[in-house]
């Protein structure tokens, strides 16, 4: 873990601002909730460096570029920084509208190039969860406006009642609770 909250520092993010943080705060905390959650080494190690290409939330704001995969592959391993590399490109709403379980393979929209790129099951669920991991750290910070336009859009737009069900359990209350979805 102090391996990876100094890559964190060496990179500077403690100096750029997130919802009314630091980036650097919002990823550890990203990380921690994934690790409270139990999830698999790889996807906690990519939710400390999920926003480090950019997002389509953040815009133009990057740690690195996308020509620099290699530099966050060598700190953090391959399938972590996959992990990563995905969840930045992809156009990330898109992907809760999942048409079947028993689908081999997921189609997700790069959002520079636009083209499709197919992904398996276990990819879309890390992306899934990650996304949720990403949004409840943020949430509370959040101002109430935002708060309620971001659940209408994540409950009824985005789909994130379609997906809880096949997401693991801690997230599933966690993200029922937050956006008190019995109520909605």
């Amino acid at each position: 873990m102090k391996n990876v909250l100094n890559l964190l520092k060496y990179y500077q993010t403690d100096t750029i601002p997130h919802t009314q943080m630091t980036l650097y705060d919002h990823l550890v905390g990203t990380g921690n909730l994934l690790e409270t959650w139990k999830c698999h080494e790889n996807l906690c190690l990519a939710g400390y460096f999920h926003s480090f290409y950019g997002t389509d939330g953040t815009g133009k704001k990057h740690v690195l570029k996308l020509s620099q995969r290699e530099e966050l592959q060598t700190a953090i391993g391959e399938e972590a920084e996959e992990i990563v590399y995905l969840y930045c490109i992809s156009q990330r709403r898109k992907y809760f509208k999942k048409r079947s379980i028993s689908e081999d393979t997921i189609p997700i929209i790069n959002r520079y190039t636009q083209e499709k790129i197919m992904i398996n099951y276990p990819q879309w669920l890390n992306l899934v969860i990650l996304d949720m991991a990403n949004l409840l750290e943020e949430f509370d910070r959040l101002h109430w406006f935002q708060r309620k336009i971001g659940l209408y859009l994540y409950i009824y737009q985005f789909g994130y009642r379609q997906v809880l069900k096949y997401i693991p359990e801690p997230v599933q209350t966690e993200v029922k609770q937050k956006f008190t979805l019995s109520n909605n």
